[in-house]
């Protein structure tokens, strides 16, 4: 479900307006879902992991998603701010706060 509209945005439409940030986002979602597999495999098949949390719901596995969560959602506003601010939408929004 979100690599049909990254393919679109980037295939069909050629990443420029919406469809650029739609592409970015969706790049960034199917990498988060890949990690998140990657460490759930990693806890499953690694013997000192599978110790730390044998059925997948202990604190070091859920701190381990939460880590990589939050810094996927960094990676995600980092990249959507890149996209806005080189259509020249997210510096024309900061002048309009900045201003106020």
């Amino acid at each position: 479900m979100v690599l049909a509209p990254t393919i679109l945005g980037y295939y069909v439409f050629s990443p420029s307006g919406a469809w650029r940030l739609i592409y970015v986002v969706g790049i960034v979602v199917s990498l988060y879902l890949d990690v998140f597999v990657a460490i759930a495999q990693a806890f499953m098949k690694i013997p000192r992991l599978t110790a730390l949390a044998p059925g997948g719901s202990e604190p070091p596995f859920v701190a381990a998603q939460g880590i990589a969560l939050v810094i996927f959602v960094v990676l995600a506003l980092w990249a959507i701010f890149q996209v806005l601010s080189q259509d020249g939408v997210a510096v024309s929004a900061l002048s309009r706060i900045r201003d106020r």
